[in-house]
């Protein structure tokens, strides 16, 4: 589980890192196996064998520890791929562990297989209650570090337990019990320096550099959230927005928010499906019309960001704003009669793991009954044709923003005079987003107006784009389903790639 958290992170979640991290953890376990299966052949005394448990258990916690700050400074210089074979090392100590325990501790007589049943059955009870003790309840309060130094200090513990257990002479428990003293020791004398700045070596590689250091860090069980001092968001190791609302220094393209004000005529009850820094929800609450907004978000990380930042604090306390910790399909099916003028989506890159959750012709089926009459969903491609491809594949009509795209079942018209008014008019606690007597606030507002004049074919230009010409472009382009997870595997994404 923390491996996984450690690779999903350094390839930005990229799907296929799983399948890598559980590819070299099984040939690890297997070697492992194999290796113990020679051992098991040679006649020594149960004590012996435990001897062996007890080393190998304690190589392979300690070359667990060491995997993270090893990741981090090897993807500085090269591929995360070589750290792979760390990985199956130490899952192959793990992998000689278990049949040697059952040689040294089962005696080959008429209860072999009930005594057998009871080590296997153990081992299951152990596998389920790691996962989850680490995967849904200690990654909620503690840090990678904090985590990978329990694991350690557990498994050290295990094998100072099974040196006592083989009983062995006093010379030979000596060595054992020092061994153990000397991985503590290390371990908690050089877990300071050998984890300072994991998650920026991890998150920006061969251009780090020891000046560089993010201004928060929070980690749940759903993610990692680190935050720049520029305001900058990373979810996961991937960039993922930033905390702003204006639009004269749009950093974050947050004018695609305030384009909703321009292709729905009357958005009053809103649902967002994603909060991340916050700003997208900010600005849409603030529209004049709006009545009630939903937020849904998996990550209760983002809370606290949230309130740090006065650009967005207020939404934490805006009395039309009703925020839920949950996943975006377990609640819609949980809240079947719910629905909505509009439902944003600000979607993570396609490529990422379990984006097809949000992008897939059967999800996009299910938003259907949650839209009122004359509903749209508005939602972020990342630029991709078969994203764009799905959507006009379940929508009859649809309109892009840039890279996002308004799909509906009735028409969608992009109403510049209706944009305008909304802008010119458009306040974030009390703080105008345009001041009208500022020849320069002119010149930008008709700027962002402009936007209504422009027609291409581009989704990385910010222009405008309706149905046809979307279908036409895009027609040779896959269908995601839940079943092909079309994005999520495609073999021109690499992990590597993800920081830039």
């Amino acid at each position: 589980i923390l491996w996984y958290r450690l690779f999903s992170y350094v390839t930005g979640t990229w799907a296929k890192s799983f399948a890598y991290v559980l590819g070299a953890y099984l040939a690890g376990i297997g070697f492992g196996s194999l290796v113990s299966e020679r051992l098991c052949e040679q006649r020594r005394s149960p004590r012996t064998f435990l001897v062996f448990v007890a080393w190998f258990v304690l190589l392979a916690n300690v070359i667990g520890f060491l995997l993270a700050p090893t990741l981090a400074e090897v993807v500085r210089h090269a591929d995360f791929i070589w750290v792979l074979p760390l990985v199956s090392l130490a899952a192959g100590f793990l992998g000689i562990t278990f049949p040697l325990l059952c040689h040294a501790s089962v005696p080959p007589d008429y209860r072999a297989g009930e005594r057998l049943s009871y080590l296997y059955l153990s081992n299951i009870i152990g596998s389920a209650l790691g996962s989850y003790i680490i995967g849904f309840v200690l990654m909620d309060y503690l840090s990678t570090t904090q985590t990978g130094m329990i694991l350690a200090f557990a498994g050290i513990a295990l094998a100072t337990a099974i040196f006592f257990a083989a009983r062995l002479a006093e010379s030979q428990r000596v060595y054992g019990l020092a061994a153990v003293a000397v991985c503590v020791l290390l371990i908690s004398l050089a877990s300071p320096s050998l984890f300072g700045g994991l998650y920026e070596k991890m998150l920006f590689k061969r251009y780090y550099q020891p000046a560089l250091r993010f201004k928060y860090t929070t980690e749940t069980r759903s993610g990692v959230v680190n935050i720049g001092y520029d305001g900058t968001v990373f979810g996961g190791g991937i960039y993922d927005g930033a905390f702003n609302t204006g639009l004269l220094q749009d950093k974050n393209f947050v004018g695609r928010a305030y384009a909703v004000a321009g292709f729905h005529p009357d958005p009053q009850d809103i649902l967002i499906i994603g909060l991340a820094s916050g700003s997208w929800a900010q600005v849409i609450a603030n529209f004049p019309s709006v009545r009630t907004m939903t937020i849904v978000e998996i990550n209760s990380g983002y809370l606290p960001l949230i309130a740090k930042y006065p650009q967005v604090s207020s939404l934490l306390r805006n009395p039309k704003v009703k925020i839920f910790i949950d996943d975006g399909r377990r609640w819609l099916l949980r809240n079947s009669r719910a629905q909505f003028d509009v439902i944003v989506m600000n979607t993570t890159f396609h490529w990422r793991a379990h984006t097809t959750n949000l992008l897939s012709r059967e999800f996009l089926e299910m938003i259907r009954p949650h839209l009122k009459a004359g509903g749209q969903l508005y939602y972020n491609t990342t630029g991709s044709n078969d994203v764009f491809a799905t959507g006009v594949g379940v929508y009859p009509y649809a309109l892009r923003v840039a890279n996002f795209l308004a799909v509906s079942d009735s028409k969608i018209t992009m109403d510049k005079e209706r944009w305008r008014k909304v802008l010119s008019h458009y306040q974030i606690d009390g703080v105008p987003l345009f001041i009208l007597s500022n020849p320069a606030h002119v010149e930008r507002l008709n700027q962002v107006l402009s936007l209504c004049d422009k027609f291409g074919q581009n989704p990385e230009v910010f222009d405008l784009e309706y149905e046809g010409s979307i279908r036409a472009r895009t027609s040779h382009a896959r269908i995601i389903t839940d079943d092909n997870m079309g994005t999520e595997w495609d073999p021109q994404i690499h992990g590597t790639d993800a920081f830039r």
